[in-house]
């Protein structure tokens, strides 16, 4: 009976342990998402001043655990340099009225090869804007360094893939092109 304890007392304190999932949020000022396109006049960039995200990530020797990432953000919090009527007429196109919230959310939970503190990956979720929910791969390059993640990439988007119709001015002679880009670096610390 000795024997067994001394055994089991040995496997445990002789058996590497990993890092437990630890709470990540947004780092307020370190982080950006800018939506662009293209219309019949000039090409246009739209960003958020407002965003949230909570994450359960695992960082060990070599790899990143995603568990959960919940990224979330008022409709109504993305401006534009050109003004009100360019907001609105993004506001009108998400709905906001109706759906004021856009959410991604992680949908499997994905373990990513870190190499030299840097990894590279997709991540499978679903994006909700305009009321309307879609499964995305999210192409993600990212490092982490000093307690901060830091996650970049771009998603190309059609608005008419979330029932979105893609505003116009000037009565229709002004029309904004079906396809937008979201590019985003984002900084996540832990809580």
């Amino acid at each position: 009976m000795k024997a067994i304890i001394t055994l089991i007392s040995t496997l445990l304190f002789t058996l590497p342990f990993s890092n437990s999932a630890v709470s990540y949020s947004i780092e307020v000022g370190q982080s950006k998402l800018t939506v662009t396109g293209t219309s019949s006049l000039h090409p246009w960039e739209i960003e958020l001043q407002e965003m949230s995200c909570n994450a359960d990530i695992e960082v060990i020797e070599n790899q990143v655990v995603f568990n959960q990432l919940i990224f979330e953000a008022a409709a109504e919090s993305l401006k534009s340099e050109h003004g009100k009527m360019m907001d609105n007429k993004t506001y009108k196109a998400l709905k906001s009225d109706d759906y004021p919230k856009i959410v991604f959310t992680l949908k499997e939970t994905k373990s990513i090869p870190l190499t030299n503190g840097s990894f590279e990956n997709v991540l499978k979720g679903e994006l909700y804007m305009a009321g309307f929910r879609k499964m995305i791969d999210l192409k993600i390059s990212g490092s982490v360094e000093n307690g901060l993640l830091s996650l970049n990439g771009e998603k190309n988007l059609l608005m008419t893939d979330y029932n979105m119709e893609p505003p116009t001015a000037l009565m229709g002679t002004i029309k904004t092109g079906d396809e937008v880009v979201i590019h985003y670096a984002i900084k996540l610390k832990s809580k």
